[in-house]
C-alpha cells in the first residue's frame, strides 16, 4: 500500500503504488481504501483539525480520481483530485489540504516529487504566530490562516510562545493584550529585538494610553474585537511585507 507521514507538523501524507491496489472496481477500492482514510482520520483528529478537512488526492487513473474522492466524502471529508502533480501545486487548495492521497509513480512529478516540492515551499511560507489564551480564538485564527495561504502557529500563553525557536521566514505576531502569565505589552518588551516579527493586539477592550503605549513600542496594529476577517488578514499582509523587508535588509 505505502506509508504515511507528517506534512508541515499537522497535514499527512499517503503514499501508494499503483501495484498494491491489485484490483479494479468501487467494492475493491472500498476494501482498499478504508483502511488509509480511517488512518488519516485519526491523525487529523489528534491535529485537532474538523472533520470536513480537506483531503487532496493526486493520482493519473481517472478511476481512482473519480472513486476515492466519494469513499472519502462517505467518512465525512472534503476532497479533490488532480492529476498531474502539477495541477495540484497550480490550484487554490494547497493551503487548504490537510491530508494529500499521493500515487507514488506519476507520469512528470512523481508523489515522492510533489512531496518534496511541498516541503520546500513549506520552509518558505510566512508564518503568523498566534498567542490568545482563548481557545475559540485561537481555532477560528488558525482556520483564517490558514485559508488564506500563510502557516499558523497557536500558543495559549506568552510563556510557551516566548520558549519558542525564532523564525527565518517573515513572520508576524498576533497577540492578545489580555494574558494569564503576561499581558501583551509586557511580551512586547520582551521580542523588542525581533524587529523581522512585527505585532498585532488583539483586544476585547482597550483604551487610549494602552493603545498609544502599544503603537509606540512598535506595534503595526491595535484590533478590537469583534473585528472582521479582511480586517485581520490586511493588517497581517502588511505585517507580513514589513517582516520581509526587514529580513532583507538583515541579508
Amino acid at each position: 500500500m505505502g506509508g504515511a507521514e507528517r506534512w508541515a507538523g499537522s497535514d499527512v501524507f499517503i503514499f501508494y503504488s499503483p501495484r498494491a491496489r491489485g484490483m479494479t472496481g468501487a467494492h475493491s477500492l472500498g476494501a482498499i481504501w478504508a483502511p488509509a482514510v480511517m488512518g488519516a482520520e485519526r491523525v487529523i483528529e489528534e491535529s485537532m483539525m474538523i472533520i470536513n478537512s480537506l483531503i487532496s488526492v493526486v493520482d493519473d487513473d481517472e478511476s481512482v480520481r473519480e472513486s476515492l474522492p466519494d469513499l472519502l466524502r462517505e467518512f465525512g471529508f472534503a476532497a479533490r483530485a488532480f492529476s498531474p502533480a502539477e495541477e495540484f501545486l497550480a490550484s487554490d487548495c494547497v493551503g487548504e489540504t490537510r491530508c494529500l492521497v499521493l500515487d507514488i509513480a506519476m507520469p512528470g512529478m512523481s508523489g515522492p516529487d510533489l512531496h518534496r516540492e511541498l516541503t520546500r515551499r513549506q520552509h518558505e511560507i510566512p508564518i503568523v504566530f498566534v498567542v490568545d489564551d482563548d481557545v475559540s480564538v485561537r481555532e477560528s485564527l488558525e482556520l483564517l490562516i490558514s485559508s488564506a495561504g500563510w502557516q499558523p502557529e497557536i500558543f495559549p500563553s506568552a510563556q510557551e510562545f516566548l520558549a519558542h525557536p525564532r523564525a527565518n521566514v517573515p513572520s508576524c505576531l498576533v497577540l492578545d493584550m489580555a494574558l494569564p502569565d503576561l499581558n501583551g505589552l509586557d511580551v512586547q518588551k520582551r521580542v523588542v529585538d525581533r524587529t523581522d516579527m512585527p505585532i498585532i493586539f488583539i483586544t476585547g477592550y482597550g483604551d487610549a494610553p494602552m493603545t498609544v503605549q502599544a503603537m509606540k513600542a512598535g506595534a503595526v496594529e491595535f484590533l478590537t474585537k469583534p473585528f472582521g476577517d479582511d480586517v485581520l488578514l490586511g493588517a497581517i499582509r502588511n505585517a507580513i511585507e514589513r517582516s520581509r523587508t526587514a529580513l532583507g535588509h538583515e541579508a
